[in-house]
């Protein structure tokens, strides 16, 4: 029973039926390939993006977002699933109190400062699991087996940074690890997305024209330095001087 693997539907049907704790708790799991045992000691602080500076959810989280697990070298990263089912938890418990980075990411019910008691999360995996169902470790080894491509390319062509890590995991496990049925939410998470890259190109567009400009003299003040200059040349105003240009080469066509 220990080797018995775990099917989408049925991981669906469990998040589904589980409370908002644990649903976050399942899925990044199975996004990430995390075990309880680290997720529970994980602080709001380690996922990316969750929290603004001011302490508020961040309507638009970096997709996917990642997570940065002490003693680890390599980031884990977690898709709209997890980030969605996170967002949903953490906005239960602002209800009751205000977050910060250093509480953490996962608690106690209505004990902030204590750590998740793994048995209930256990118990709810079981409670809401098929008779004779895989174990709750199954869904690291979904991970496992969805991600095996992601993790090979982290093996054989170790990343540079952070960003080259998010890129391959967009590349080879996003999208297998993305299972629930498409939702106009996850659409929208992603057009935000695509908003803010645009809002972002056009702030450095305006940044680049605003540097042009200071460069360039203003045509105003080049107009101005001319008249000044033709009226100390020929003693007249610049509009005198141009309707006696004007009538001079009148004369000469004639």
């Amino acid at each position: 029973m220990k080797n018995q693997e775990i099917t989408e539907f049925e991981i669906i049907r469990i998040t589904y039926e589980s409370p908002k704790r644990e649903k976050a708790i399942f899925t990044i799991m199975r996004q990430s390939g995390l075990k309880l045992s680290v997720i529970k000691k994980l602080k709001i602080g380690d996922v990316e993006g969750i929290l603004d500076v001011h302490g508020n959810l961040d309507p638009n989280p970096p997709l996917p977002s990642k997570i940065t697990v002490p003693n680890e070298k390599t980031p884990r990263f977690i898709a709209y699933e997890s980030i969605y089912y996170l967002t949903e938890y953490l906005k239960e418990r602002r209800k009751s109190k205000q977050l910060s980075k250093e509480q953490l990411l996962f608690c106690a019910r209505k004990k902030p400062t204590k750590e998740i008691d793994t048995k209930n999360t256990l118990r709810t995996f079981r409670e809401t699991h098929p008779k004779n169902g895989a174990p709750l470790s199954s869904l690291t080894r979904f991970y496992q087996d969805r991600a095996k491509e992601y993790e090979t390319q982290l093996k054989n062509n170790p990343p540079k940074d952070d960003e080259a890590c998010r890129k391959l995991y967009i590349d080879y496990a996003m999208n297998p690890l993305d299972i629930e049925p498409s939702t106009s939410k996850r659409i929208i998470h992603q057009q935000q997305n695509e908003t803010r890259k645009k809002a972002m190109q056009i702030t450095q567009l305006q940044e680049q024209v605003d540097c042009l400009e200071k460069k360039i003299p203003n045509i105003t003040n080049i107009e101005q330095a001319l008249r000044t200059a033709i009226e100390k040349i020929t003693g007249k105003s610049a509009t005198e001087y141009r309707i006696e240009w004007d009538s001079q080469k009148a004369d000469k066509t004639e």
